[in-house]
């Protein structure tokens, strides 16, 4: 029988990464835990130390970008790193890592408030001059939150493959002319969202 992971020792080292002009992500690298039975690695994130709302999968890695993560700047964050071995026995957590994330171009940013090192722009279909990570792409019915009516909206005109500026489909969360399993998993991502600006 495997055996469970004592403590896990990791080394942390961050690296900025020049995303776009005048934008920085971070990642997050590791040393490989030495056990022969390895099955990967769980990072663990929130803004409260040792309380930790997002659970993410890495397998087997030993880095990770925060480009994927809805982070706000100029908010503390804490992460932690588990290891789990082939018969899912789990560690205890790494040591904890403290950071703010700030994107320093704020007076110029599409999303100031919201880590966004992309500046990605694509909704609706052409943009509309604010970052996706600063609207919630998902909610379809304009009511600041993103409910089962979208998710209804969303089902209705699911497959639709002719999506475009004159004719948008609003649940193309991605811009990218049709209703598929991308715009789905963008969905899922911010389903119960409650923050969502007004739509322009």
């Amino acid at each position: 029988m495997p055996r469970v992971y004592s403590m896990l020792i990791l080394l942390w080292v961050f690296s900025f990464t020049a995303i776009v002009p005048h934008s920085y992500g971070t990642t997050i690298t590791w040393n490989q835990n030495i056990e022969e039975d390895l099955g990967g690695y769980n990072f663990y994130c929130g803004t409260s130390s040792g309380y930790y709302t997002t659970v993410i999968d890495l397998g087997n890695v030993t880095s990770y970008a925060f480009t994927d993560l809805f982070m706000y700047e100029h908010v503390p964050y804490f992460v932690a790193l588990t290891a789990y071995d082939i018969s899912d026995n789990e560690s205890s957590y790494s040591l904890e890592l403290a950071l703010s994330l700030d994107d320093d171009i704020d007076y110029e940013d599409n999303c100031p408030d919201v880590y966004n090192p992309d500046q990605k722009d694509t909704y609706p279909p052409g943009g509309n001059g604010i970052g996706d990570a600063c609207e919630c792409n998902a909610d379809f019915d304009c009511n600041q939150k993103v409910d089962l009516a979208d998710v209804a909206i969303l089902k209705q005109e699911f497959s639709r493959t002719d999506c475009s500026e004159l004719d948008p489909c609003f649940p193309d969360c991605n811009g990218d002319g049709k209703v598929d399993l991308i715009d789905l998993v963008i969905m899922k991502t911010e389903f119960l969202r409650t923050d969502c600006p007004a739509c322009p």
